[in-house]
């Protein structure tokens, strides 16, 4: 998310007190590529690395293997180890953590902190061999005592308040995917954001005000809910690390619609497919611009107009917005987007597929020799930076003709 060099307004990005006076830290990454480019690779990567982070010691089992998703187009990825590094600032400094592991054990997990560049050492693991930075304070050689094989020091640590490796735990649990983005059903503490009925209001859904109903479980059905959850949690143990019960005190939302006498209140089943996907994804963003934190979502445009998916994005890019240096991080098709006025180049990737092998490559556009000023979204429709899908869709067409033609007459045999 470091900003580039490139001459175009900085008014999106933000500066840190961990970096020097010139480096610039943008507030928005888009994503484009063609279908099964591997923009969801990216997203998926990043939500199984914060699931390690926040679950692997609380909720994994005893010489388990570890949940990893290997590269399927080479035979060798599979007994390959999965390797995660990610670079991130909290208040004044800023950390490296990396970790890397195969099968059923971590073979390293490293922590460091950088102050005025220079780097120091929290911690380094090589399997179960722990040494620890002067600066970690706390029972560390306790907690790496009861750090499984197969389970995070920083995860562990978290689970026996660490305070000092809290803060970095704190920072992984911020961070909202929009894979775990819940159904609408909120708790009766819980209440929907009146900013996101404002915004859906503004873009002409019709919605004006909500209301939360009860839902009314028979004992029956609660008898069935328990007993799906129990074999969720024992699946999960293979398939993914969290499963959670929300218990019986749910609610469901209703949405209220001006009508010629008054208002008339629908379920959310009645909303459309695009409604229905802002509801899920506008609590999380204004919290996110609320308290700062990273935001990440896979197909922000999926049902929704252009012009609702532009406002997301400039309430990221707007300063008065976003005051707490909240960054959202997201895949999109619409190419429209690109004509955000406040979105830089920098702050445009494409991610491409190599024909060859299949693996995917991510890239800035100011990677590519550009202008300011430039048509960007003519120039990427046109296949100029890559990222979009082979061909053309008048070749495509006359391909699928000439094979279909050429099925007729085999069939004709």
């Amino acid at each position: 998310m470091f900003a580039s060099s490139l001459k175009d307004e900085y008014e999106s990005t933000f500066t840190h007190p961990s970096l020097n006076k010139n480096d610039k830290i943008s507030t928005v990454a888009v994503i484009y590529g063609a279908n099964s480019s591997g923009k969801t690779g990216i997203i998926s990567a990043l939500d199984l690395m914060r699931d390690h982070i926040l679950y692997s010691h609380s909720q994994g089992i005893p010489e388990r293997r570890i949940p990893n998703n290997p590269f399927k187009l080479d035979d060798k990825s599979i007994n390959e180890e999965t390797s995660f590094g990610i670079d991130f600032a909290i208040e004044e400094l800023r950390y490296r953590y990396e970790f890397s592991y195969v099968d059923n054990y971590i073979i390293n997990e490293n922590l460091y902190s950088f102050t005025n560049g220079r780097k120091t050492k929290l911690f380094e693991r090589e399997k179960q061999d722990f040494s620890f930075g002067r600066s970690l304070s706390g029972q560390n050689k306790l907690i790496a005592s009861v750090t499984r094989g197969n389970s995070l020091f920083l995860s562990a640590a978290a689970q026996n308040d660490h305070k000092q490796l809290m803060q970095i735990f704190s920072f992984f649990e911020k961070i909202t995917l929009s894979t775990n983005i819940k159904d609408l059903r909120l708790s009766k503490k819980r209440k929907l954001d009146d900013r996101a009925i404002t915004f859906l209001n503004l873009i002409g859904t019709g919605i004006v005000d909500w209301r939360a109903k009860k839902i009314e479980m028979s004992k029956q059905n609660l008898k069935i809910k328990d007993k799906l959850v129990q074999l969720f949690t024992e699946l999960s143990n293979d398939l993914q690390y969290k499963v959670e019960d929300n218990g019986d005190d749910e609610v469901i939302l209703q949405f209220a619609h001006k009508a010629r006498k008054g208002e008339k209140y629908f379920d959310i089943s009645d909303e459309s497919a695009g409604t229905q996907h802002l509801l899920r994804l506008l609590d999380p963003i204004f919290k996110t611009l609320d308290e700062g934190g990273i935001l990440i979502i896979d197909e922000i445009d999926r049902s929704l107009h252009t012009q609702a998916v532009t406002a997301i994005i400039e309430m990221f890019l707007d300063k008065e917005f976003n005051k707490n240096h909240a960054q959202l991080i997201c895949t999109v098709h619409d190419t429209n987007i690109l004509n955000c006025k406040n979105l830089r180049r920098d702050q445009i990737w494409l991610a491409e597929k190599n024909a060859d092998n299949g693996s995917s490559e991510l890239f800035s556009i100011a990677e590519i020799k550009t202008r300011k000023g430039d048509n960007i979204e003519k120039a990427y429709t046109q296949g100029r930076y890559g990222g979009t899908p082979s061909g053309s869709v008048d070749l495509w067409l006359s391909l699928l003709k000439d094979h279909m033609k050429s099925s007729s007459k085999e069939n004709t045999k």
